[in-house]
Order: C-alpha cells, then structure tokens, then sequence
C-alpha cells in the first residue's frame, strides 16, 4: 500500500529524467533502484523549461506555481504525506512551492514532511555571475534564460529574501526536516546537455565548483558531501550499491519514516 509522495525536481539545464540517470548503464535511480528500499512511496518527477534551448521567460517563482498545480493533478497533498528532493535550483522552486502553499492555506505545505536539497544555492551559484561566468554559449543554442540567471547570482535580492521567508517558517510546528547533499568535486564545463542529451559546445576553461558547500548548506539542516561527485553526478548513481546512492536512501528513509 502506497503510503506517501516523493517528487523530484531537477534544476537548470536539467530534465525530469536524465538528470538523475546515470550516464554509465543508464540506470535511473528513482525508477530502477528506490521501489526497493522505498516500496510505501509514489515516485514521480516534475520537469520545467530549464535548457540551453529554451527561450522561457519563466521564474522560479512561476515554476513554482506550477509545480503546484501538477501536485493538485496528481492528487499529491491530500491523503499521502510528501517528501521533495530537489536538485540545483530545483530546490528554490521547492521552497518557493512550499512558501506559496503555506501562505494560501495549500494542504501542500501541511503535509510535506521531509526535503533533499542536493547542490540547492541557497545562496546563489557563482556560475551565474557575469564576472565569473567566462564561457560563451555558441548563438546556435541560444542562451539559458536570463530571468533564472538574475535570480541565481550570487547575493541576488530574489535568492535572499526567499531563504529568509524560507528560514522563517522554519520554527512552525508542521515545518519538514530537511537533509542538504553538497558536490565535492569540480564540473567539467562541457557537461552540461540540452534537453535531448547532445552534448552543448560551451567555451569555457577547465572545471567549476558549481555550488559552494556554503552555499548549499542551511543553518538548521543536517548535511554532508558525496565523494567523489560533481554538480552533475551528485544524482546520478551506477548501480544500487555504490556508496553515494546507499547514503541518500538512507536520508530518504529516515525522511520518509522507513526504518
């Protein structure tokens, strides 16, 4: 019997599937492996235009209420309890979902027990500042959208008073526990895809921390780092043993309730 929703939200130049797909054997870890150690749950992904394609003019905050409309689609937040996991700015769309829930009396936020934020800038990423970011993206592509870029720098005035809405409701009776995951290793620049998995030209120099582990760590959070991933394989796993995947299931389940 089906006791509760996992939804999983990628994050820019991500995709409801690949993003948590590995490259090496293609297993997705939220189909292929979770059930297993999760069998209570519904898992499902929630994907937006977020590629080096798309010429959306959306917000994190549009994404957001989105997201909870497809939540109401599905039915999400009305019997089952719900955990989130979201990566890169997947988990300011979280956030922002989960502000917007609370503050319109949306059962969502009531019954959203636990978050994984994996590689979340809280504080902004300093890929989307124009001084660092050094590398050009060919005109063919076009350009990540430059709402979500503005929103993402660093210190930006959008990512600081959603972190201090965010902390504020933290002390709420009925707030979820929270687990942050952080990237230990630099991304190669040209490992970003568009939506259809073609590798993208970027002109950029060597390797980038993408979110600093201050960056994506919260005050009130437990966290830690998974060895040896980058931004892109922090939710990517080979198989159901490797070392990473058995640390985040563990998470899921404490968040979750499993024992």
């Amino acid at each position: 019997m089906l006791r509760d929703n996992i939804i999983a939200v990628h994050g820019i130049m991500g995709h409801p599937h690949r993003t948590w797909t590995c490259r090496n054997g293609g297993n997705l870890w939220l189909r292929d492996f979770l059930p297993n150690k999760i069998p209570t749950s519904r898992i499902l992904t929630y994907g937006y235009p977020a590629n080096l394609k798309s010429r959306s003019t959306l917000t994190i905050s549009d994404i957001a209420q989105n997201l909870l409309g497809q939540l109401r689609a599905f039915g999400c937040g009305h019997d089952r309890p719900l955990v989130f996991i979201g990566h890169d700015i997947g988990g300011l769309v979280i956030k922002a979902a989960l502000l917007n829930a609370r503050e319109s009396d949306n059962p969502i936020w009531g019954r959203t027990i636990g978050i994984m934020f994996m590689a979340v800038p809280h504080r902004g990423s300093t890929l989307a500042d124009h001084s660092s970011f050094n590398m050009c993206v060919a005109k063919m592509f076009m350009s990540v959208s430059g709402t979500l870029l503005n929103q993402l720098r660093t210190g930006s005035s959008y990512v600081e008073d959603l972190s201090s809405r965010f902390d504020s409701i933290r002390c709420s009776q009925a707030s979820p526990s929270i687990v942050s995951v952080f990237e230990s290793q630099e991304t190669p620049l040209s490992s970003f895809e568009t939506e259809k998995g073609i590798r993208v030209l970027l002109l950029g120099r060597g390797t980038k921390l993408v979110v600093s582990q201050k960056s994506a760590s919260l005050d009130f959070s437990e966290g830690y780092s998974i060895s040896g991933a980058d931004h892109i394989t922090l939710c990517q796993f080979p198989d159901d043993k490797d070392e990473g995947y058995l640390r985040v299931v563990k998470s899921l389940q404490q968040l979750t309730k499993i024992k």
